[in-house]
């Protein structure tokens, strides 16, 4: 289960300033992971299968290697998203991402669940998200978080979607340290809680309608 706090930057923010904030709340100097480039892609059949059954489906390269993505569509109220999480990494060489097959993500736990609802047809590229990510690990009492500082654009063709926010990830310990931290933050920073994934931006980009 994945779980995170997702907020909207209202203003210009350097990591500096997320670094110092965080560091004044916790009262401890906190681990910064330092910058990384980003580029993520968005995949469903050309009828929106698997988004139709609550799965999302992206490919990202992260410390060099490629890794497969499989979200549930989950929950997310006053900027808490709670869903389920599967990944794996991908051996194969990536060239072309204008469609993938289904069995890339052959060692993914829900891949059955997938194959049967794909129903072998390709999954091609809906859009994609290209970030600049800087990345903090801080302790808060007795949690463990993850906070991510998050810049770029999710892209489908000529048309794109501004990302600037923060994400609070829990990695171990208690939700409530979670959400006070979050609480804390977003008072310092003035940030917006925000209940909408990258995945949701892009779905909105391309004009996608549940109904």
């Amino acid at each position: 289960m994945e779980i995170e706090l997702k907020y909207d930057m209202t203003r210009e923010i350097s990591i500096s300033d997320l670094i110092i904030a965080i560091e004044k709340i916790v009262g401890l100097k906190c681990d910064n992971k330092g910058q990384e480039l980003m580029t993520a892609y968005y995949f469903d059949t050309t009828k929106y299968d698997l988004i139709k059954a609550g799965y999302a489906v992206r490919i990202r390269k992260e410390s060099n290697q490629w890794i497969g993505t499989v979200k549930t569509s989950g929950k997310s109220e006053n900027g808490l998203h709670k869903r389920d999480e599967h990944n794996c990494i991908i051996a194969e060489k990536l060239m072309d991402f204008s469609h993938i097959n289904i069995e890339l993500l052959k060692d993914i736990e829900v891949y059955s669940a997938l194959k049967e609802i794909a129903k072998k047809k390709k999954l091609v590229q809906l859009f994609k998200s290209e970030i600049k990510r800087d990345k903090i690990i801080a302790e808060y009492k007795s949690t463990k978080i993850e906070i991510v500082f998050d810049r770029g654009a999710v892209i489908s063709g000529q048309d794109e979607s501004l990302i600037n926010e923060i994400e609070l990830e829990l990695l171990s310990g208690n939700e409530k340290d979670l959400i006070e931290l979050g609480s804390k933050l977003a008072r310092l920073l003035a940030l917006k809680p925000s209940d909408i994934s990258k995945f949701g931006r892009g779905l909105n980009l391309v004009g996608y309608d549940e109904k």
